[in-house]
């Protein structure tokens, strides 16, 4: 069971059972102080010998710790550090156990205080400052052998510790895990959570939100010994809330976490008449409304009709707005998320990760892989290029090894394989294809004992004269029925329209998306005239957030996100200016009326 509770900036006990045991009913199974290690201080600790006498198993015997020193009359517990108990037995009362600390974040903005007790039970406390607090929590998972671990997380410089206490007693219950519905379709939905040892019934409250005010449509439901329960008369405009509690007839349980109700939907219809038209150097696009649709994603292409033979660049993609996780700390991601960090849509993928500018595979035992969106690669001989950035690795260490880059077409069969040898560290490779055709994609694979780190990966290809190139050039996702995009004027260009709907629903037990069909692609002839002759000549350049523009005279500039959302705008006077950026990410500057596609850090 895993939940998660905030603590505001006063120092709080929670998490007791809200129906008090008496003192006579609590069985202290283990009172550690850590007062006693006064050498030391927050701002200078002490750090214990790494054994014998003054080590920290030698005041805790059968204790295991790490990253742990004297702070000055509290234990401090650093950053990636840990403290944890040796053997207890609790086992009694269904192994229920109330976890006490006194406890201190180190960083000004607070942290995260991880309690487990075993492998299958722990609980994320949220200390939202560095001043003392008294807290409490009751979790189950208790045995004859149970060890309870204390960690910090989200904080770089740790925590305090003065003291850890487990106690046990009838009346403490753990709190039940909510789960997200399976059924729920607006009129009625049956909640879930997980059975708690020793309960006999549980309390269910199911509620809206008037302002931060809960309007009860349940309260203190009493559902039996059963882990489901029906909840009908809904309003299908309102959305709604339930959390539960245990019971065992002595004591009630923590309310479990939260749980937004979110219809289910097995499938959305596709949007309808699509019209698009241009308006004042932009594309404005209208369609029809689709039930059950909460946004839509008006996705538009750029398409050059090459007037000779041009090597064109296809794919281009560096993984910048992966943001999360390290080359020696990686961090987890699905492969239905992969939108999220590329410029262009419909990657896929298995055993993903991210690490801050890279996409990694991360197989176990099997083949991890990344395939590009479908590519029109009808080039003038079928032959392209696949450039790719990679390193084979792991925790920061990097080692020789072997890649694959397959080249399917588009019903998934391979076209092609080429095996790419990897030095150690990062290198760029290339590999040239020669059956390229419409909708193919491009994948790398990894079966390795180790992990791929992918910094980016592009596709050339010879087009000939005559041939189409189309450019993805962004999406608007809009909750409306209509959406306008920035594009760059320009002689010889077309612009391709689509409309997808998308909506919330539950997958596999979790809140997810469900996007419909796009529309049959609008295009239009894009041929209103030429770039004023303010932004001919403009250089643009990005450091940093700063965007750097040079123009030979004075014209207005405007920065817009990937979704067409206006950032700002300034007028630019002859030889130009600095466009401080008010957001990171991939961006749009228009420049009189040119386009500039730039990635800001």
């Amino acid at each position: 069971m895993k939940k998660t509770l905030l603590y505001a900036a006063a120092a709080l006990a929670m998490g007791a059972a809200p129906a008090a045991a008496s003192a006579a009913d609590v069985t202290v199974v283990l009172d550690a102080d850590f007062t006693q290690f006064t050498e030391g201080s927050p701002s200078a600790p002490a750090d214990f010998p790494s054994y014998g006498t003054g080590s920290f198993s030698s005041y805790f015997s059968g204790w295991f710790s790490s990253k742990v020193a004297q702070a000055g009359g509290a234990l401090m517990v650093k950053d990636g550090g840990y403290v944890q108990t040796s053997s207890q037995n609790l086992s009694a009362n269904g192994g229920v156990v109330r976890v006490s600390a006194r406890v201190r974040m180190l960083d000004a903005y607070g942290g995260v205080l991880k309690v487990s007790v075993g492998y299958s039970a722990s609980q994320n406390l949220m200390l939202a400052d560095s001043s003392w607090h008294d807290v409490s929590i009751i979790l189950g998972g208790g045995t004859s052998s149970s060890r309870v671990k204390a960690e910090p997380m989200l904080s770089a410089s740790g925590l305090l510790m003065q003291n850890l206490r487990l106690e046990q007693s009838p009346a403490f219950v753990a709190a039940p895990t909510a789960q997200q519905p399976l059924q729920a379709d607006g009129k009625s939905f049956t909640a879930r959570w997980s059975s708690v040892r020793g309960a006999t019934s549980y309390l269910l409250d199911v509620y809206s939100y008037n302002g931060t005010e809960k309007a009860y449509l349940l309260r203190d439901q009493d559902t039996g010994n059963v882990t489901s329960y029906k909840v009908t008369g809904l309003d299908p405009a309102v959305t709604y809330y339930y959390t539960v509690r245990a019971t065992n007839g002595t004591g009630v349980s923590e309310p479990s976490d939260e749980i937004r109700v979110v219809k289910v939907i097995y499938s959305l219809a596709t949007p309808g008449n699509l019209r698009v038209s241009t308006h004042s150097g932009d594309i404005a696009a209208a369609w029809d409304a689709v039930p059950d649709a909460q946004e839509y994603i008006l996705s538009v292409s750029r398409i050059f009709t090459c007037p000779a033979d041009t090597t064109v660049n296809i794919l281009a993609e560096d993984f910048d707005r992966a943001d999360k996780g390290e080359l020696d700390n990686i961090e987890f991601i699905f492969s239905n998320h992969l939108d999220r960090y590329t410029v262009l849509p419909g990657w896929d993928g298995s055993d993903l990760a991210i690490a801050r500018g890279h996409m990694v595979l991360t197989p176990y035992g099997h083949t991890g892989w990344l395939s590009t969106p479908p590519l029109d690669l009808r080039g003038k001989d079928g032959s392209c290029t696949v450039s790719a950035s990679l390193a084979c690795g792991a925790f920061g260490s990097f080692y020789e090894g072997q890649a694959t880059a397959y080249l399917l077409n588009a019903a998934g069969d391979t076209l092609q394989a080429k095996d790419i040898l990897l030095g150690k560290g990062f290198a760029d490779y290339q590999v040239t294809f020669a059956q390229g055709a419409d909708s193919c994609r491009v994948v790398l694979a990894y079966a390795g004992d180790y992990k791929l780190f992918i910094n980016s990966l592009s596709v050339d290809q010879l087009k000939g004269a005559g041939q189409k190139v189309v450019s993805w050039l962004g999406d608007i996702r809009t909750p409306d029925l209509t959406a306008t995009f920035p594009a760059e004027r320009g002689k010889g260009y077309q612009l391709s329209a689509t409309v997808t709907a998308v909506a919330e629903t539950v997958s596999l037990g979790e809140i997810a998306e469900i996007w419909s069909d796009p529309t049959a692609p609008v295009v239009v002839d894009y041929t209103l005239g030429v770039a004023s002759a303010a932004a001919d000549g403009a250089q643009v350049s990005v450091s940093g957030r700063d965007i750097v523009v040079i123009v030979p005279n004075a014209c207005r500039a405007a920065l817009y996100d990937l979704s067409g959302r206006l950032l700002m705008q300034t007028d630019l006077q002859p030889g130009g200016g600095t466009i401080a950026a008010p957001a990171s990410g991939a961006l749009l500057l228009r420049v009189g009326d040119r386009i500039h596609k730039l990635m800001v850090k």
